[in-house]
């Protein structure tokens, strides 16, 4: 009788035998699957944190280029540029109109162009655009540029009524 229980007994211990390899390798299984899920986790963030910076890399890029041309077009200018009274030369008028081009690029960039930098000019180009519009001479080139045959890339009204309403905000009355 013992032969016959061990012979028994053989296919039993296999079962269990392969049954617990199959419950180790579906727990090996699941293990692999969580640290790929870890992993591939930990990989999106840095991808993601990767791309936040390269995004604040552009913008801060966008801004150093909008200000070294505004500044560019300021050494351009006397010092008596902000006196009341002050007429400017015909040069120093297309300085005026080349500044009021690159407001309306910095407009154009941020508003238009980019859904991450709107905040750039509600928050900074804006005031800038305050201040020119305190200067009689701004305000006339610029009056001129919009009676003009200026396109403004196509957008005249839409960056016409952005400034009018700077300027109303300034100055209490339409432009």
């Amino acid at each position: 009788m013992e032969t016959v229980e061990i012979v028994q007994s053989g296919p039993a211990i296999w079962a269990q035998v392969i049954q617990l390899a199959t419950v180790f390798a579906a727990f090996l299984a699941a293990m692999a699957a969580y640290l790929s899920a870890r992993e591939s986790r930990r990989s999106a963030d840095i991808s993601e944190r990767h791309s936040a910076q390269s995004m604040t890399n552009e913008i801060l890029q966008m801004h150093i280029n909008f200000q070294t041309e505004i500044r560019s077009l300021q050494r351009l200018l006397p010092a008596e540029v902000n006196d009341a009274g002050w007429e400017p030369t015909r040069e120093e008028k297309r300085v005026i109109r080349m500044y009021w081009y690159a407001v309306f690029d910095e407009w154009l960039a941020t508003i238009k162009l980019g859904a991450n930098t709107q905040h750039i000019w509600s928050e900074y180009y804006r005031n800038g655009v305050k201040g020119a519009l305190l200067n009689q001479a701004f305000e006339n080139e610029l009056r001129d540029m919009l009676t003009g045959s200026t396109t403004f890339l196509g957008r005249p009204k839409e960056f016409t009524d952005e400034l009018s309403t700077i300027y109303y905000e300034v100055h209490g009355k339409s432009l």
